[in-house]
């Protein structure tokens, strides 16, 4: 059933006949995590998530891994370059989980050959602080080191 609905979506979005498309998409799984405590999310009680943090286990890793794997397989299929456009943490995550998810989704970004593009500068889900007027170092290691995820 969803590779049905991922096909749908992504045939609807990049058709056959025009090859000068790329398709992007928004990474922000599981949202529990990313948008917690964002109120202007309206999918749930985000309020509720606060607190929610994103260890890398195998399981939650394994999840974020069949994903990308999903668009990949049909980017290949289909012979299309993707490009993840978005992908962030809200700030009301604690720093090392955004961290971690953001060196997680990355790296698997850059394994499938995706391009990238990192939700955002500020002042929510922030790569820079705008208060402090400093970059998070964390987060930029996280995007530009060549760690593996841990």
């Amino acid at each position: 059933m969803l590779t049905e609905l991922r096909d749908a979506i992504l045939a609807a979005a990049a058709p056959e006949s025009d090859r000068n498309l790329i398709v992007t998409i928004h990474q922000y799984w599981p949202i529990e995590f990313t948008f917690q405590g964002e109120e202007w999310f309206t999918r749930g009680d985000s309020r509720s998530w606060l607190g929610t943090r994103w260890q890398g286990s195998g399981a939650q890793r394994r999840e974020l891994e069949v994903g990308f794997a999903s668009v990949a397989e049909w980017a290949a299929a289909h012979d299309r370059p993707v490009f993840m456009g978005e992908f962030g943490t809200s700030n009301n995550a604690d720093m090392a989980s955004r961290v971690r998810w953001t060196r997680a989704n990355r790296l698997l970004a850059e394994e499938h050959g995706f391009s990238w593009g990192y939700w955002s500068f500020g002042p929510i889900y922030a790569l820079y602080d705008l208060q402090a007027r400093r970059w998070h170092a964390e987060l930029l290691a996280a995007l530009f080191d060549q760690r593996r995820a841990t």
